[in-house]
């Protein structure tokens, strides 16, 4: 009797340790970088895309839960490379991508430039491949000119927006 007493209390401790675990992983602890601190400034009509890329690789190289964090305003997207990305998160874990806002409305854009030329390939604004738990929270994402806006989201499940 006593042993089986003894072995479910063993069980039961085990069990809340593990529970515990579990919670700490699944709610970490996040950091926050700011991309004004990597020359990101919203509404100054001078591109954004490297400092961006800037402040999001330096959170991925933390290998902690990471906020990278957008004031309110425009960013200009104006030069995407040779790889066709403006924004890439590759090989990302907890990273959240925050944008500001106002009156509980998202008040951060993020803005493409558009050559607008008709049919034109425009290169990727956003693209997350090989990541895990990566949040996208008050973001506006547009086209400038806006031949072809963005929109709103209309519908979100847990694997297509």
């Amino acid at each position: 009797m006593k042993f089986s007493t003894v072995f479910s209390c063993l069980i039961f401790f085990a069990c809340i340790s593990v529970k515990a675990n579990i919670k700490n992983f699944q709610n970490p602890v996040y950091g926050t970088i700011s991309v004004a601190t990597y020359g990101a400034i919203p509404d100054d009509g001078l591109d954004d895309t490297q400092a961006i890329r800037n402040a999001i690789a330096a959170a991925i190289a933390t290998n902690s839960p990471q906020i990278v964090l957008f004031q309110a305003g425009r960013y200009d997207l104006i030069e995407a490379g040779s790889n066709n990305f403006y924004i890439r998160l590759l090989n990302a874990n907890n990273i959240i991508l925050r944008g500001a806002t106002i009156n509980n409305e998202p008040a951060t854009r993020l803005v493409r430039f558009n050559s607008g030329i008709e049919n034109a390939d425009l290169p990727f604004l956003l693209q997350i491949r090989f990541s895990k738990n990566i949040g996208v929270e008050n973001l506006i994402f547009d086209n400038d000119p806006y031949y072809y806006t963005a929109g709103i989201v209309t519908e979100k499940t847990a694997t297509t927006v």
